[in-house]
């Protein structure tokens, strides 16, 4: 006959699943009672310098403890974020009007443009892109806590381009018409935004800030449209 601290024990067993079982392929363990500390690489930061100007794009502190950089140029923090909105509602041969976003992570503010793209083997499906460029503020972290958004005040969006503005981040509108079947929907445009080269400029050097061009080319998947009568 069987305790109760037997059915209790027994009842308490967690079964692994299957991504901790391949985590560790040596053991396999089927119980968790059985699963041992995985072992994980150390994180260091490191310098890293520019092949052809040698100017410093990533610097940690000299205070091991700290987990901040003296220096970070990484693109990341300086080149626009392009994402969809919503999930897109999409009719074969019917004109789509969808939302998307593109944040500005950079410390000024930023002028951009979006341009068509060449033809190329991944998209298959026009765009219809703003026709003007389009003015985004700078990254303010005590601005993305404002639930006042007043930055709306200060520009005089077309609403047929613009959707909504709030501190670093707009939405935009696009317009596509799917005439693909069984396969997704995929568009491709260019985007040409204001870059400041803060590399160049050293407040040692006492030079100025190094204002140039870019131009970045943007693959978005839409997802299969919708079949419907």
């Amino acid at each position: 006959m069987k305790t109760f601290e037997h059915c209790y024990v027994q009842s308490s067993i967690i079964i692994t699943t299957i991504g901790q079982r391949h985590s560790a392929p040596q053991f396999q363990p089927a119980e968790s009672e059985a699963m041992f500390p995985l072992h994980k690489h150390l994180l260091i930061r490191k310098s890293l310098r520019c092949k052809e100007c040698e100017h410093n794009l990533s610097k940690p502190e000299y205070n091991p403890i700290s987990t901040k950089f003296k220096i970070q140029l990484i693109a990341l923090h300086h080149i626009p974020e392009i994402r969809i909105f919503a999930p897109p509602d999409l009719h074969l041969k019917k004109e789509s009007k969808l939302i998307l976003t593109l944040c500005n992570p950079s410390a000024y503010n930023t002028t951009v443009s979006f341009l068509q793209a060449e033809q190329d083997d991944f998209h298959n499906t026009k765009v219809e892109l703003p026709k003007h460029p389009v003015v985004v503020l700078h990254r303010d972290e005590a601005a993305m806590y404002d639930v006042t958004n007043q930055t709306e005040e200060n520009f005089k969006d077309d609403a047929s381009v613009i959707a909504f503005r709030k501190a670093n981040k707009i939405g935009f509108y696009v317009k596509v018409k799917p005439d693909v079947i069984g396969e997704d929907v995929k568009i491709t445009f260019r985007v040409q935004h204001e870059y400041r080269n803060t590399a160049v400029a050293l407040p040692t050097e006492k030079q100025e800030l190094q204002n140039v061009s870019l131009t970045h080319t943007v693959y978005i998947n839409l997802g299969q449209v919708k079949q419907g009568k």
